[in-house]
């Protein structure tokens, strides 16, 4: 449990007990206007709907990839493309700050832009110097996973 940190106190040794056996009692759920209040077991095999204005609780069987992302989901998604591609940047921080590939988190991100695009303004303005501007890889992806997660 504590890999090669042999010197670790009980107290630490207890909190990660504790942070184990609350993560297993604790559910994983996410509100969609649509389907209720969903209980997420494991995103490729199963989750539960609980319909709160039924009392009904149902199981599903669901595997995320018969949901479609079509270009009518794109185009929708125009006005809110400088927010995603802030929560991109988010990510790409998240990312880089774990890697120790610099050519790997050159694929991340690109440098500053002289001519700032419409998808960037966003980050433009919050920025103050340690902002990351990501790749249209990076943003493709996280649009997409928006979508779906809307969906």
């Amino acid at each position: 449990m504590a890999g090669t940190h042999y010197h670790i106190s009980l107290r630490q040794v207890f909190e990660v007990e504790n942070k184990l056996r609350a993560c297993s009692v604790l559910n994983l759920t996410m509100l969609s206007k649509s389907k209720g209040i969903i209980v997420i077991d494991d995103f490729s095999n199963s989750f539960d709907l609980i319909d709160t204005s039924r009392e009904i609780t149902v199981k599903y069987i669901h595997n995320f990839k018969h949901i479609d992302v079509t270009d009518a989901d794109l185009e929708s998604m125009v006005d809110k493309l400088p927010l995603v591609a802030y929560l991109a940047g988010y990510c790409c921080h998240s990312v880089m700050n774990r890697l120790k590939c610099d050519d790997c988190g050159g694929n991340l991100v690109i440098e500053k832009p002289l001519i700032i695009p419409p998808n960037f303004k966003h980050i433009h303005n919050c920025d103050r110097g340690g902002l990351k501007y990501p790749s249209a890889d990076v943003i493709n992806v996280i649009l997409h996973n928006f979508i779906v997660v809307q969906k």
